[in-house]
C-alpha cells in the first residue's frame, strides 16, 4: 500500500467517524426538544400565501397620453423587424433628399460670381475695409459705385476690386469717394 492511499483512507474513516457523531448528536437534540404545534404551521403557511386578486383591486397606475404614446413606440422597437423597417424608410427619404439637392462644387466667398467671366476690363482697386465694416454696407457701397469684389479677402484681407469702365477723370473722382468713406482703411489702384 503507497502512502498517499493510506492517507486517503484515513481521511474517509475520519468523515465517517464525524458524519456518525454529528447524526448522534442530532437525534438527542431532537428528542429534547417537542415538535411544533400544528396551529404555529397553518400560521407560516398564510403569511406565506399570495393574495388572490379580487375584480378591480389590481388597477395599472393611469398614465397620461404622452406617456403611452412613448411607451409605445418603445415597445415598438423591441420588435427588430419593425425597427429596420424604420431604418430603411429613414435611409430613402435621406437618399432622396440628397438626390434633390442641388449641387454645388463649390463655396461662396465674397469674391465668388460677382462678375461675368466676359465683362470689360475697368479699372481695378485694392482694398482694404475697416474692420467693423458689414457685408451689406459693403455690398451697398460697391453697387454706388458700379464695383464688384473679384479677389478677396487676401492674407492680410486686402480685396481686389473691378469697377465699370470710367473715363480717367472719373476715375478720380471715384477713388476720391471711396477714400472719403468709413468703411474703407487703404484703397489704392491696382497697375
Amino acid at each position: 500500500m503507497s502512502k498517499s492511499e493510506n492517507l486517503s483512507d484515513t481521511a474517509k474513516e475520519q468523515e465517517n467517524l464525524d458524519s456518525a457523531t454529528a447524526r448522534h448528536i442530532l437525534q438527542q437534540t431532537a428528542e429534547d426538544i417537542p415538535p411544533a404545534h400544528p396551529a404555529l404551521f397553518a400560521r407560516i403557511e398564510e403569511s406565506i400565501k399570495e393574495p388572490t386578486p379580487v375584480g378591480n383591486a389590481h388597477q395599472p397606475p393611469s398614465v397620461s397620453p404622452v406617456q403611452a404614446l412613448l411607451n409605445m413606440i418603445r415597445n415598438s422597437f423591441r420588435r427588430p423587424q419593425l425597427a429596420w423597417g424604420i431604418v430603411a424608410v429613414q435611409a430613402i427619404v435621406l437618399c432622396l433628399f440628397i438626390a434633390s439637392a442641388p449641387i454645388k462644387n463649390t463655396y461662396h466667398t465674397l469674391s465668388a460670381n460677382r462678375t461675368d467671366i466676359g465683362a470689360q476690363a475697368g479699372p481695378i482697386f485694392y482694398v482694404i475695409f475697416h474692420e467693423n465694416a458689414r457685408l451689406r454696407e459693403i455690398e451697398q457701397l460697391l453697387a454706388r459705385t458700379n464695383g464688384a469684389i473679384i479677389n478677396g479677402p487676401g492674407k492680410r484681407g486686402i480685396y481686389t476690386i473691378r469697377f465699370h469702365p470710367t473715363p480717367s477723370a472719373t476715375v478720380k473722382k471715384l477713388l476720391t469717394t471711396l477714400k472719403n468713406s468709413s468703411l474703407i482703411t487703404f484703397i489704392e489702384r491696382a497697375y
